[in-house]
């Protein structure tokens, strides 16, 4: 019989592996705090991060930096149609945010509270009735619930459509409160 050629079994191995399943183990438990964006169609500088101080100016782009989770809170303004691209998120409306001036100095908008709905907070479809307002999207299995609330959404073909065409599974958990919904298309 040969010796040497089977490694005897080292917990020194085993160490790497247990760490690494550990650190995934608490990721699961205990996941990061979702994070808040904001957008202000009156952010004119040309720096946008999504923070208080150089918020988006679309809500699109808002949605795009954002992780599943999310909250975004978006100014009164006027904005182009979205889609959620999958994400479990919270859409707020209604939020004052500030003046072009006001960004240009360094100020930061003011996102703390909501204002009354339905909210001047538009999302537009420029009347053209090709897309859709607001679309909900989902891609996995994962949890998914949306809120979108203290919009106008108006001018599209349709205004707030639940995604089945190309979502798999279907939109669910999906809470629309405080919104105007007017002048779209004939399917809402």
């Amino acid at each position: 019989i040969a010796t040497g050629l089977v490694k005897p079994f080292a917990m020194s191995s085993v160490l790497p592996l247990a760490v690494l399943a550990s650190a995934l183990w608490a990721a699961q438990v205990h996941p990061s705090r979702a994070a808040d964006w904001h957008v202000d169609d009156g952010n004119q500088t040309g720096e946008e991060d999504g923070s208080v101080g150089r918020p988006y100016r679309s809500i699109q782009s808002a949605i795009a930096g954002a992780a599943s989770g999310d909250t975004i809170k978006v100014a009164l303004g006027t904005y182009g149609p979205i889609t959620t691209l999958g994400k479990p998120l919270t859409l707020l409306g209604g939020y004052p945010g500030e003046a072009a001036a006001a960004y240009a100095a360094g100020l930061s908008g003011d996102f703390s509270t909501q204002g009354p709905a339905p909210s001047a907070t538009i999302i537009d479809g420029g009347g053209d009735m090709t897309g859709d307002g607001v679309t909900f999207t989902r891609f996995d299995f994962l949890p998914y619930q949306v809120t979108f609330d203290n919009f106008t959404v108006r001018k599209n073909r349709k205004g707030i459509v639940c995604d089945t065409d190309v979502s798999w599974p279907h939109p669910s958990n999906v809470t629309i409160t405080r919104n105007l919904v007017e002048d779209n298309g004939t399917r809402v």
